[in-house]
């Protein structure tokens, strides 16, 4: 580690030097003569630098947070109040991160993971924070966020966890590779790289995903084969149906052994009841391509929330933690305290399941989402439910609200479950100019959803609750419902 310290110049700037230039120059100077002399301006570290640090925070992606004369070091696995040896892998001008090398002291909250590979791989952040450390975390970042970028003052209700923080995911999708040997292998990512750490059973899906894989696997290598043009492969599972879809994402439409494979999948695992080819020529990080080959029959698994029957497709967003989507749910109803003769717009619907969810205790219901088929699968699913008060746009959200509120169509409330960049301007706008009574905000990033309800509040709409909900233990990942309602 370095320590960088200012010196004094003793020459005196010539009278050649422009004004402009000579203010400067001597605006710097009259800052160095209030520098103590041999004080450090500012702590320079080198990757590999060693040094001793005590957390006393946690930054959004669950690093400890230390600070070592005003420089801050981010360590990825220490845990707030913990001092440990600690290594620098990378520095910047104001901060640098970090990463254990010895734990000096320990947090009362830290727990073994349950996975081997918890620390390598980039899906679970938090797996060595208890179950109580995480609940906080998650409504500290939450609570920080709203009150920092949002300026409100509104109290954060506690947040909602799960019982039982493990095997709750309904989805998966896995990179393939080759290991050194060039066997086939499949796992997650190293956090921000592309090299795939392999694993035999990740604790927060179903074993039956985990078996099907090892399947997958083990008809490859046992042939000592390997299929160049398969690159992922994506599971989708029913909780309470059992129903199972298996994805092979490839390159082109050819893949190696691919009728055998279908075959002996379905004889094994009689829950599959769906599989499909998905061709993706693009070379980004894009997962899913627009061509698809139907390997079997059924074209969707189902899958029930609450009193609905959904059919979901490769492409069709469905909630991955359906047991904590059916408690956001009912926070969704409770907030918006809906009337009979409401007329409900639900934007960024998927295949309708807050929509379809709601539909019951509204006049009308109208689903707007931008994925084609996702709009065909909600249509299937009113359909399939009975439900006849629910109608549907296919297109961007924000052109829809526009469109509708153009048309003189009247909303009551609005619903709006976005991704993680959170809403665009001319959605905001567009809602706005609707002038609902109510807006029940369901978002999956804090981030921006604490920026768009500092917007929403410059154009009228106050921030009435918020409630955050544990959708993905393990991870630093949280989900936060928030009722808006206009300002009197």
């Amino acid at each position: 580690m370095r320590t960088w310290k200012h010196g004094r110049s003793r020459k005196s700037p010539s009278r050649s030097i422009p004004n402009w230039h000579r203010n400067c120059w001597t605006n710097s100077m009259r800052k160095k003569r209030r520098i103590k002399r041999g004080k450090p301006l500012f702590v320079f570290m080198r990757e590999k630098d060693m040094l001793t640090v005590s957390a006393v925070d946690y930054d959004n992606n669950g690093y400890g947070v230390a600070k070592v004369d005003g420089f801050v070091v981010f360590v990825k696995g220490l845990m707030k109040g913990e001092e440990a040896e600690v290594q620098v892998v990378s520095s910047r001008r104001n901060y640098a991160y970090a990463k254990v090398r010895r734990l000096i002291t320990f947090s009362d909250q830290r727990v073994t993971p349950k996975c081997p590979i918890a620390s390598a791989c980039g899906g679970c952040q938090i797996q060595h924070f208890s179950t109580l450390e995480q609940a906080s975390f998650k409504q500290d970042i939450v609570d920080g966020l709203l009150k920092r970028v949002a300026k409100t003052d509104v109290q954060v209700q506690p947040i909602l966890t799960m019982s039982n923080p493990w095997r709750y995911r309904n989805k998966v999708q896995v990179p393939i590779g080759k290991d050194k040997q060039g066997k086939m292998i499949c796992g997650f990512y190293r956090a921000q790289t592309h090299d795939i750490i392999p694993f035999t059973d990740c604790f927060l899906q179903h074993t039956i995903q985990n078996d099907i894989l090892a399947f997958i696997l083990d008809f490859y290598n046992s042939r000592h084969l390997y299929p160049d043009t398969l690159r992922w492969v994506l599971l989708k599972r029913g909780i309470v149906t059992e129903e199972i879809m298996v994805v092979l994402i490839t390159s082109d439409e050819g893949m190696l052994l691919k009728d055998e494979l279908v075959k002996e999948l379905l004889y094994t695992f009689p829950q599959i009841k769906s599989i499909i080819q998905n061709i993706n020529r693009r070379e980004d990080n894009v997962i899913l391509g627009d061509e698809e080959i139907a390997l079997t029959p059924a074209t969707t698994i189902t899958d029930k929330l609450g009193d609905c029957e959904f059919a979901i497709s490769s492409k069709s967003f469905y909630q991955v933690n359906p047991i904590q989507a059916k408690v956001l749910y009912d926070k969704v109803i409770e907030f918006a305290q809906f009337k009979p003769t409401d007329t409900v717009m639900d934007l960024a619907c998927g295949v309708g399941t807050i929509a379809l969810y709601i539909s019951k205790f509204v006049k009308q219901v109208i689903g707007v989402e931008v994925i084609p088929e996702a709009i065909e699968d909600a249509k299937q699913n009113a359909k399939r439910n009975q439900i006849t008060n629910a109608s549907w746009i296919t297109g961007d959200a924000g052109e829809a609200a526009r469109k509708l509120h153009d048309e003189g169509i009247g909303i009551d409330v609005i619903v709006v479950d976005p991704p993680r960049k959170g809403l665009n301007q001319p959605t905001i706008d567009a809602i706005v100019d609707i002038s609902p009574r109510s807006i029940v905000y369901v978002s999956c990033d804090p981030g921006t959803l604490a920026r768009d309800l500092a917007i929403f509040s410059e154009k009228g709409y106050q921030t009435e609750i918020v409630q955050p909900v544990d959708m993905f233990p393990q991870t630093v990942h949280v989900e936060t419902v928030v009722l808006l309602a206009q300002k009197k």
